[in-house]
């Protein structure tokens, strides 16, 4: 399936010792099987670990990524993931077919990002 959220979603990935969950809403334009997600996310050099990417039902159009159940799970190594913050950041795409999420047009989902080793700082969009 094909579609555009134009949505903003780069985050820094940094080193510190807490946990913290980044989540964003984006509505569906075509009907379909998802199959791939893009987001573009950066770390610094001395990051290590993995990041948890989900993607959630919303509660009254809002994210909530601490108590709904994931339609999809998966880890992101932060090696896969670029190491700079220039505008240009590359999207990180994830296949997420497997999970065999029907989606209709005009349905709210939710990408969240979490960091168990460390943290995640939002960056301002270009």
């Amino acid at each position: 399936m094909e579609s555009s959220a134009n949505t903003q979603f780069d985050y820094a990935i940094t080193g510190t010792t807490f946990i913290q969950a980044l989540a964003e809403t984006f509505t569906v334009g075509v009907a379909g099987k998802l199959s791939q997600v893009g987001f573009q996310v950066y770390h610094n050099t001395n990051a290590t670990g993995a990041l948890i990417f989900q993607i959630l039902s919303t509660s009254g159009g809002n994210p909530n990524p601490d108590s709904i159940a994931p339609l999809f799970q998966t880890t992101v190594p932060l090696a896969s993931t670029p190491t700079t913050a220039n505008p240009e950041v590359p999207f990180t795409l994830v296949d997420v077919s497997a999970a065999g999420i029907i989606v209709t047009p005009g349905q709210v989902l939710t990408i969240a990002l979490k960091n168990p080793t460390g943290s995640a700082s939002s960056a301002s969009p270009p």
